[in-house]
């Protein structure tokens, strides 16, 4: 069956992106993102607070995404409001160590998803982050006072748990521009 978004009522501003998997299709029309089902073009608004400004990834179970410095997360089985990611990590009562609470808390909205598996730019490296237990876990973080610093960005996670990773070098001190890219394997992402 053909359908178009006109037909089904929908009054959508700029189509601006899309992907399809299965039965699903996510979509981003002026900033809002979209789950529609692709046979029957039926689909719903998630409530995104604000335009969505980076990654998008979604499967069965749910979407994540980055807007406006923050990180997302709309669950299909709960439904409701998105929960804002960055608020719940960056007041997660988790410390690295008893000197340093603020480790884990997000930075920047690099991220990428693999089941309830999220890993993310955090103020000294990646960490990860179990969508639904709430349990965090360093993966890569930044060694303080090397001659080379190194601050980690654009994580990307496989379905088989190898995580790749740029690495921004830097030998002023400051967070450095460009840097290789490399593979990170972390027993916690197997």
């Amino acid at each position: 069956r053909q359908w178009s978004f006109d037909e089904l009522g929908y009054a959508l501003g700029e189509f601006q992106d899309f992907d399809v998997e299965g039965e699903t299709m996510i979509f981003i029309e002026s900033g809002r993102i979209w789950r529609a089902n692709v046979e029957t073009g039926h689909g719903e608004w998630l409530g995104n607070p604000t335009a969505i400004s980076g990654t998008v990834a979604y499967d069965e179970e749910g979407v994540v995404w980055a807007g406006d410095y923050d990180l997302y997360w709309y669950d299909y089985a709960t439904g409701g409001e998105p929960v804002n990611l960055t608020d719940r990590i960056n007041t997660a009562d988790y410390q690295l160590s008893r000197a340093d609470d603020t480790a884990h808390k997000v930075v920047e909205t690099g991220f990428s998803r693999v089941g309830d598996r999220l890993v993310y730019e955090s103020y000294s490296g990646i960490y990860l982050y179990d969508l639904r237990s709430g349990a965090f876990d360093p993966i890569v973080l930044e060694e303080r006072g090397a001659d080379v610093r190194i601050t980690w960005r654009d994580p990307v996670l496989l379905e088989n748990g190898v995580l790749f990773a740029n690495g921004l070098e830097s030998e002023s001190g400051s967070v450095g521009a460009d840097g290789p890219m490399w593979r990170i394997d972390h027993p916690s992402l197997e």
